[in-house]
């Protein structure tokens, strides 16, 4: 069974612009990253637990820990990248900064939201 006309011509499109697709994505997801890197220093500079410095070159270094998981309403990472800036941002103040080491520490501890004493709320 072959291919539909409509298939035929999508495949030949994709063909034919794929270099314009690919170039479009990359720049929606430098775009979506710098919104995302600005948007997370509002909750700090630096990772809470060890003191790692967030910067542009060590942002892939770090996670948004939500201190309520039961307050989250999605995780902040690149799956986010269809959410609206002002909800992205409202999700991100639920959250501190942790490096992905201290990250994975954190969550397997099992720590919860009670054992959080030391986190304040202008840390958020």
């Amino acid at each position: 069974m072959g291919l539909t006309h409509k298939q035929r011509v999508s495949a030949k499109w994709y063909q034919a612009n794929k270099l314009i697709i690919a170039e479009r994505s990359k720049l929606q997801y430098q775009t979506f990253d710098e919104k995302l890197f600005l948007l997370t220093q509002t909750i700090g500079s630096q990772c809470l637990a060890c003191g790692l410095e967030y910067t542009r070159e060590s942002a892939d270094l770090f996670d948004r820990h939500h201190i309520d998981p039961t307050q989250k309403k999605f995780g902040v990472g690149k799956t986010a990248m269809t959410r609206a800036e002002k909800s992205l941002s409202d999700e991100i103040k639920k959250c501190i900064l942790l490096c992905a080491f201290c990250h994975r520490r954190e969550h397997a501890r099992g720590n919860t939201v009670s054992e959080h004493h030391e986190y304040t709320n202008e840390q958020i």
